[in-house]
C-alpha cells in the first residue's frame, strides 16, 4: 500500500486544534478549501463529487414538490404545529447521495474503496436518520449511530492489511453526531477524543502515506457546516484545495 486515505465527514479543523488532538495533527495539517454554496457553507455531496471527478460538480438533494412549496410559503406566512416536518416525513424518501454521472479517478487506479459516497456507500446512517425523523427517540438514534461508528472503526482497522496502492475509507462521523448533538459540546468533545485515539491505533498499522481528509467543518453556534475542510498527512506537504489532495494521490499511485 502506498496511500491510506481516511475520509471523516465533518471533522472540524478548529476543534481539532482547540482540543490539541495530536494524533490528528500529523506532520502537516490544516484547513482545506472546498466548494461552498452562495451562503458560504459546504455541502458534502458537492465536495465529494468534486474530489472524485477533478472539477466542481454541483450536487444537491432534490426536495419533494410539497416540501418546496412549504419552504416558499414560510417566506410569506407563518406556519405552525410542525406542519413542515409532518409533510416532510410523509413524502420524502430516505436521503441518499444522488447519482454521479461522471467518470472518477478511482476507475483508473489500483484502489480499494470502503463505503465512499458515490462509489459504494451503504446508506445505513441515512436509514437511521430516516427512522429518527419518523419518531425514533434521539437517545436511541444516537445509540444506534455509535454502534455503527464502532463497527466502522473495526472494518477500517482491518483495511490496513490490504495490498492495493490506494485504500480509501469513509465514515459519516463526526458529522452526523454533530448535527444531532451540537448543543451538547461535552459529547462532541468525547467523540473527537475517541477519533483521536483511533487515529493513533490506525497509524501504527500503516506503512505508507496516511492522509486524513474532511469535506467541511462545523459551526457549533448555528448547527451547520462550515466553509472549509481539513487535511492531515504524515508527510511534509501542504494542501490548499481539495483538488490538490486528489492530484497528490494520483501522482503517488498512477
Amino acid at each position: 500500500m502506498r496511500v491510506f486515505v481516511l475520509a471523516l465527514d465533518g471533522l472540524d479543523y478548529r476543534l481539532v486544534k482547540r482540543l490539541r488532538l495530536r494524533n490528528l495533527m500529523q506532520t502537516s495539517f490544516g484547513a482545506l478549501k472546498v466548494p461552498t454554496t452562495s451562503e458560504g457553507y459546504a455541502m458534502s455531496p458537492e465536495v465529494w463529487a468534486t474530489f472524485l471527478v477533478g472539477k466542481r460538480v454541483t450536487k444537491e438533494f432534490k426536495r419533494h414538490p410539497l416540501v418546496s412549496l412549504l419552504v416558499e410559503l414560510r417566506k410569506i406566512i407563518r406556519l405552525s404545529f410542525g406542519i413542515g416536518q409532518r409533510v416532510k416525513r410523509l413524502v420524502e424518501p430516505r436521503t441518499h447521495y444522488p447519482y454521479l454521472d461522471y467518470d472518477t479517478f478511482l476507475n483508473h487506479i489500483d484502489a480499494y474503496v470502503y463505503n465512499f459516497p458515490y462509489v459504494n456507500y451503504d446508506n445505513l446512517v441515512f436509514d437511521i436518520l430516516h427512522n429518527f425523523n419518523r419518531g425514533v427517540p434521539l437517545d436511541r438514534t444516537v445509540e444506534l449511530l455509535y454502534k455503527l461508528y464502532r463497527l466502522r472503526k473495526e472494518v477500517i482497522l482491518r483495511l490496513t492489511k490490504r495490498n492495493e496502492k490506494l485504500v480509501l475509507a469513509y465514515m459519516h462521523f463526526p458529522d452526523v453526531i454533530q448535527h444531532l448533538l451540537f448543543r451538547r459540546k461535552g459529547k462532541i468533545y468525547r467523540l473527537y477524543y475517541d477519533i483521536n485515539r483511533f487515529i493513533l491505533k490506525l497509524s501504527e498499522n500503516i506503512n505508507g502515506k496516511f492522509l486524513i481528509i474532511s469535506d467541511h467543518g462545523f459551526d457549533f453556534k448555528r448547527g451547520i457546516h462550515s466553509g472549509y475542510g481539513f487535511y492531515s498527512i504524515n508527510d511534509d506537504v501542504k494542501f490548499r484545495h481539495i483538488l490538490d489532495v486528489r492530484k497528490f494521490i494520483l501522482d503517488l499511485v498512477s
